[in-house]
């Protein structure tokens, strides 16, 4: 017999399903406390399109601008685009740039992961179901090097990143 306190699954959001006194799965728990961290999500791009330009309008900028969107439908349809399918309008797009109907399979495939609504919560705030303040208040990456030095500019302190850490 298994205690409350002892999990065999994997997982952070299994782990917590263990906790709930009410019956929500593991994606619900991620949903309120997992923020994914930007760089590995930036790194993700760079694997799929090696090769890609690092410009706005470059297929490896419409992957970025996922970061960016406000609202889930403008998540989706973004998620969409860089699947490949042609939507009949595109409301976001402000130039008359042409965005190409068919991406590489890589980018589909990065794009088909980004889309799990769970992964799709831990990017983008509008897909988490954090309070505003918490999202803020944690860190956009996982290295440790960079949260010290995010942590000394966000208390006022200034401090360098070597000063923060000693600190």
């Amino acid at each position: 017999m298994r205690t409350r306190y002892q999990h065999d699954s994997t997982g952070w959001g299994l782990f917590l399903q263990e906790f709930s006194e009410v019956d929500h799965g593991w994606e619900w728990h991620c949903l309120y406390t997992v923020r994914l961290c930007e760089a590995h999500f930036l790194r993700s791009i760079n694997r799929a399109v090696p090769d890609a330009e690092h410009t706005e309008y470059s297929v490896w900028g419409r992957m970025k601008a996922l970061l960016y969107c406000k609202s889930p439908d403008e998540y989706y349809a973004h998620i969409r685009l860089l699947q490949g399918i042609k939507l009949l309008s595109i409301a976001y797009t402000t130039r008359s740039h042409d965005i190409a109907e068919n991406e590489s399979k890589a980018v589909a495939d990065w794009a088909a992961h980004k889309a799990h609504f769970v992964i799709a919560g831990g990017l983008v705030k509008c897909n988490n179901y954090m309070e505003q303040r918490v999202w803020d208040s944690l860190e956009r990456t996982s290295n440790a090097a960079e949260q010290a030095g995010m942590k000394s500019y966000r208390n006022g302190i200034n401090k360098t990143l070597l000063e923060a850490i000693l600190m």
